[in-house]
Parts: C-alpha cells; sequence; structure tokens
C-alpha cells in the first residue's frame, strides 16, 4: 500500500466510526445523536478523561463540524443522551466497523498451517457502586455467603490472535458461564478457524459445538477435576502421550453433516509437564505433529495480554456509567479501538514483508512474525492518527511515516514462552497451598 493510499485508509477509518451511527434520535432534540455519543464514549474510555466537559470540549475542537456541534454540548446533555443509546446499537456499530475494514485478517501475524487462530477467555470487571448495575449484574459474595458492595460483569471474548482484535464479546452478569458464553459466540466461526481455549472450557457438548461449526480447536483439559469423561480418565491412567478417543454418536447432527457423526478427540500430554494436556480435533499427526500443537497452544496467552491492555490501559475497569446500558457503550467503545489500533498495526508487518524482499528477514517470517511492538506507543499514536485525518489531513503521510519509523526502531524479539509455574496470591489459595503443603509433610 502506497503512502497516499494509507493517508486515505486513515480517514475512511476515522471517518467510519462516525457514518455507522445516526446523526441524530428519532425523536430530534439538541445536539447529542447516536454518533456523537458513541464517540464521546469512546473519547472518555481510551483517552482516560475522567470529566465529560473535558471530552466534549476536545471533541468539538476537533470533530464539531462532523457531528454538527455549533457549540459544546453540556455535561448534562451528554448524561441523557447516553440513556437513549442502547448496548446492542453499539454492538451493532461495531460489527458494521469490522466488516468494512479488514487488513489484519487479510495479513494475520500468525497462522497454523493455514488456520486462523482464534481464541476465546473471560475476565471479571469491577463496576461502579449503583443499585441499577447491582440488579443488572449481581455481586460477588465472600465465604460467609455476605454479597460485597460492589458489583461485578462478567465478560467472555472472542480474540483475533493473528490479527491481534476483537472479533466479539458478551457481557453479562458476574456468575455467567464462561463456556455458555463461549457457545454463543460460535456463530462468529467457521471453517478455517482453530479456536484455542484453557482449562475453563473442555467438555464434549462444547467440542461437539465447535466441530458443528467446522471450526477446529485446541483445549487445555483439566486434569484435576473430578468430573472427567471416561475416555479422558482412561487416557491418564495410561501413562500414554498421545491417543485419539471416539464419543458416541449425539441426537443433534453436525451442521455439515445429513446424519450425527462419531466425535473424534486426540488428547496430546506433554512429555516435560504431565499436567499439561490439551484436546484438539487436528487427528492427523502427521500433518500435525504433537510439538506443533502444544507449541501453537502458547499463542492463546496473547488474549490475556489483551484483556490486561484493556484494563490497565484502556479503561476497561474505570467506568464512567452507573447504568447497564452505559457499561455496554463502553466495553463497545473500547473494543471499537482495539479494533481499528490492530489494522493501523498491519504496516508494521508489511515492513516485516518489505525485509523478507531484501533478504533482511527468513521468509517464514511473513507468516510468524517474530517481532513484537509497543503495545501502548501504538495505541496513543493511533489516537494522534485518528484526530489528525479528521482536522488536518495533508500531514498524515509525514506523520504516518514518522510512527512507523520510531515503532520499528522500538522492535523487541519475541521471547520463548513461560517456563515457570503459575503462583496463586490470593489469600484463600495460599492458605489452600499451605494446608497441602502439611498434609503431604
Amino acid at each position: 500500500m502506497e503512502t497516499s493510499d494509507r493517508a486515505g485508509f486513515l480517514i475512511r477509518m476515522s471517518a467510519s466510526v462516525l457514518e455507522h451511527f445516526p446523526l441524530h434520535f428519532a425523536r430530534r432534540r439538541g445536539l447529542l445523536g447516536p454518533r456523537g455519543v458513541f464517540v464521546s464514549v469512546m473519547a472518555m474510555s481510551v483517552l482516560g478523561c475522567q470529566s465529560y466537559r473535558r471530552v466534549l470540549t476536545e471533541l468539538r475542537r476537533v470533530l464539531g463540524a462532523k457531528l454538527g456541534w455549533d457549540y459544546t454540548p453540556s455535561a448534562g446533555a451528554l448524561a441523557l443522551a447516553r440513556r437513549k443509546l442502547s448496548g446492542e446499537q453499539c454492538r451493532m456499530g461495531f460489527f458494521a466497523i469490522r466488516d468494512q475494514f479488514g487488513r489484519a485478517r487479510q495479513r494475520p501475524r500468525e497462522t497454523f498451517h493455514g488456520l486462523r487462530l482464534v481464541a476465546v477467555d473471560g475476565t471479571r470487571l469491577t463496576l461502579p457502586i449503583s443499585k441499577a448495575l447491582v440488579k443488572e449484574f449481581g455481586c460477588p459474595t465472600n465465604q460467609a455467603a455476605q454479597p460485597s458492595a460492589c458489583p461485578q460483569a462478567g465478560l467472555v471474548v472472542l480474540w483475533d490472535v493473528g490479527a491481534n482484535q476483537p472479533i466479539a464479546w458478551k457481557l453479562g452478569p458476574y456468575r455467567m458461564a464462561e463456556r455458555e458464553a463461549a457457545t454463543e459466540l460460535l456463530g462468529h466461526l467457521g471453517k478455517g478457524d482453530l479456536l484455542l481455549a484453557d482449562r475453563g472450557y473442555p467438555g464434549v457438548d462444547f467440542f461437539r459445538a465447535v466441530r458443528a461449526r467446522g471450526t477446529d480447536f485446541i483445549i487445555r483439559m483439566n486434569t484435576t477435576s473430578v468430573a472427567k469423561t471416561k475416555e479422558f480418565s482412561d487416557f491418564l491412567a495410561s501413562g500414554e502421550h498421545e491417543r485419539v478417543v471416539e464419543f458416541p454418536a449425539q441426537s443433534i447432527a453436525d451442521a455439515t453433516h445429513e446424519k450425527p457423526t462419531t466425535l473424534r478427540v486426540r488428547f496430546i500430554a506433554d512429555p516435560k509437564d504431565a499436567r499439561r494436556v490439551v484436546a484438539t480435533s487436528l487427528i492427523d499427526h502427521t500433518t500435525y505433529p504433537a510439538a506443533e500443537i502444544l507449541a501453537i497452544y502458547c499463542s492463546r496467552w496473547n488474549i490475556e495480554t489483551a484483556l490486561r491492555e484493556g484494563k490497565q490501559w484502556h479503561g476497561l475497569e474505570d467506568f464512567h456509567a452507573r447504568f447497564p446500558d452505559g457499561i455496554q457503550q463502553e466495553v463497545a467503545g473500547i473494543m471499537t479501538f482495539l479494533y481499528l489500533v490492530a489494522e493501523l498495526e498491519v504496516d508494521l508487518r508489511d515492513k516485516v514483508i518489505a525485509r523478507i524482499a531484501t533478504g533482511e528477514e527468513p521468509p517464514d517470517a511473513a507468516t510468524n512474525i517474530p517481532y513484537t511492538f509497543n503495545r501502548l506507543l501504538i495505541s496513543d499514536m493511533s489516537i494522534n492518527l485518528l484526530m489528525l485525518a479528521a482536522t488536518h489531513p495533508d500531514q498524515i503521510e509525514r506523520e504516518w511515516s514518522i510512527c512507523v519509523d520510531t515503532l520499528w526502531r522500538g522492535r523487541a524479539r519475541k521471547r520463548p514462552g513461560r517456563s515457570y509455574p503459575r503462583i496463586a496470591k490470593s489469600p484463600r489459595s495460599i492458605t489452600n497451598a499451605t494446608r497441602k503443603r502439611a498434609k503431604q509433610r
């Protein structure tokens, strides 16, 4: 992509956030419509602005003409307008933007035998104290079954590992079952996708639901769980490192077959750690060696870092709203911003491909980028570039080149995966670990 094309792409991206939302609500009253509300919410979340007044003043300076703001709306007007915008409208806006831009999907930074890597994981979000949020999302309880004062929400995210951007998400009560929420998100997957998941997701029903979409999976098994299938228990007892098992057919047929079929799953145990066992639908051990399966599973860690970045840098737990739809709005705004950042990150992968052509990088670097880039710096630059596209489009080309060169100079080589055990830090986990060591003595 030439520099001028990139500038045009950035201008279209900046405008796309606006064009997928109506300018006004059904009852036209005041300056703030769905478009202005969503952009304000996204700016407050990703910029860390704690004041309605501050973000409205900044947006009028940058996007006032496109939003139709002759004067700066008041903070009270934004608070009232937010009540009119539903969380579902924000999600639909995200999907419209996702369908429009797909550079990151077309040029992923990592694949596995041509399969797109997709991870699913869940987390809990701490919410502001509000009766409406307590009623909608609930509060966790302590050991004495007493609810805490602070509500929490459950968030399950479907993440494109290769493109490094969100695909879809589900926000619900803090007691929301992650596996059930993930099952609802499977509609966004299909043939050519490889789902990666941790120990909270294995189950025969979930395996069948994934395969019904034509999607393959690599899911880590829970070896310490009491509830195990006979097939998995036999595999653990055998001491083997690899085995293909068959689960009997069910009455519900797969989407790709007229009749129910048996489910074939391959269990693989890590020779270096017997507790690390994965289940996969990639049966052919010649095409997919066990070592490669175990290695590619580590790519799931990308979603963990993405959730951490969302919480630490982009306000995924610093919510402004005190009502359910407001929380949905802010989550959608953050997900939209993360998606746009990934679209800009493609230029860094293009630089690797350009170096391959000159012999400075090995050919396999095109599908497995050997570098990591400063994600916080990319986010900050993305904000500036999107604002610049709306105010001074003639300056984008120069600023774009400076940003890419700066990020490239600060690149780092990828490090090997985790090689040390997890250490529990919660009081309850420490107590249980102490009791276990006492019994062993």
